[in-house]
């Protein structure tokens, strides 16, 4: 069969890679033969919209620092890459063209860490470095739509003290708000629906199949809308 016209770019973590969703309980720790990127949102928004996705997505990745604070492969670095960290050369971005770029970023930044005890990210530099990850999108994608999505695991409870959901979202709106009042009109906001104890059953309590059923229904109708697509 022919490729579909309709192309989406999804740029994330963990919550986009289908990071352990074939797990029985959120206790059992992740393996390669738990995840399961078919079952994971950007390839049901895929299927649901009659796109061609591309699914740009590192487990552990921010977009300020990683889980693990090595600072390797953060998105803006990971995104250039053919196949990261393989050292198979830089992405042609001129051989396929997305008509819209998801951005789903910032767990891993406003993540515990590996220590278990590190502080929530410096506000301002987490916004800093989320503005220029979102001009480098554009630099790559002059036409296309790019959505600016709160992540569905992000919450004010966990970790405690860091209001992740609250910070992430505060900053994200406003580096939407500082592109449109620059002149660009094709960056867009996005909150991903909350994700409650149920859907988090996955490996490492990630995402689970239901979780990402809802989260693809409302990804596909913020596309739908915004591009015309039925």
């Amino acid at each position: 069969p022919s490729f579909p016209n309709r192309r989406i770019e999804f740029l994330g973590d963990s919550e986009s890679t289908g990071y352990g969703v074939e797990c029985g309980s959120q206790d059992e720790h992740f393996t390669g033969a738990t995840e399961n990127a078919r079952k994971a949102f950007p390839a049901l928004v895929g299927q649901t919209l009659g796109a061609e996705i591309h699914n740009v997505s590192y487990s552990g990745k921010g977009v300020l620092r990683n889980q693990d604070d090595n600072g390797k492969d953060l998105a803006a670095s990971f995104y250039l890459q053919s196949i990261s960290a393989n050292g198979a050369g830089s992405w042609t971005f001129a051989a396929w063209k997305p008509d819209v770029v998801w951005i789903a970023l910032g767990g891993n930044d406003y993540d515990i860490g590996l220590s278990g005890d590190r502080p929530p990210p410096d506000q301002e530099q987490f916004q800093a470095k989320y503005s220029q990850l979102v001009d480098l999108v554009r630099a790559k994608n002059p036409e296309a739509q790019i959505v600016c999505a709160v992540q569905g695991m992000l919450n004010d409870v966990y970790p405690p003290g860091y209001s992740a959901f609250s910070n992430a979202k505060a900053a994200i709106k406003a580096v939407v708000a500082e592109k449109n009042a620059a002149g660009d009109k094709k960056v867009q906001y996005h909150e991903h629906p909350r994700a409650n104890e149920g859907d988090l059953t996955g490996c490492d309590s990630h995402p689970n199949e239901t979780f990402h059923k809802k989260a693809a229904a409302s990804v596909s109708t913020k596309i739908g809308a915004l591009m015309g697509w039925p």
